[in-house]
């Protein structure tokens, strides 16, 4: 499917989280809306579960995690830290839909 291989290909989904800093609202919200079509990426969802299995005597690199850079790449990461707060890590990929934020700010 292609949702699924631009989620799993770095470099793809990398290219379209790039396009959300660009200057024009119209590129942005279409990268957003696409990206939100997608797949969850395996990379940053596998940094997530990093974080969740991180002891307390670690000493996490915040930086690592949520990328500050970016507000849409930071929000996507938020997006899944919650999908797998409320479902857990036994979901899978497949089970996590990422919410879109946007359409509920008026």
């Amino acid at each position: 499917m292609p949702r699924l291989k631009i989620s799993k290909n770095e470099a793809y989904f990398d290219q379209l989280m790039s396009l959300l800093d660009k200057s024009s609202a119209l590129v942005s919200s279409e990268a957003w809306s696409l990206i939100q079509m997608l797949a969850t990426s395996p990379e940053i969802y596998t940094r997530v579960l990093k974080l969740q299995s991180a002891k307390d005597d670690d000493k996490i690199d915040w930086s690592k995690f949520f990328d500050n850079n970016s507000v849409y790449k930071l929000l996507y990461t938020l997006q899944i830290v919650e999908a797998v707060m409320e479902e857990g890590e036994g979901q899978g990929l497949e089970k996590i839909e990422v919410i879109d934020f946007s359409q509920n700010a008026a």
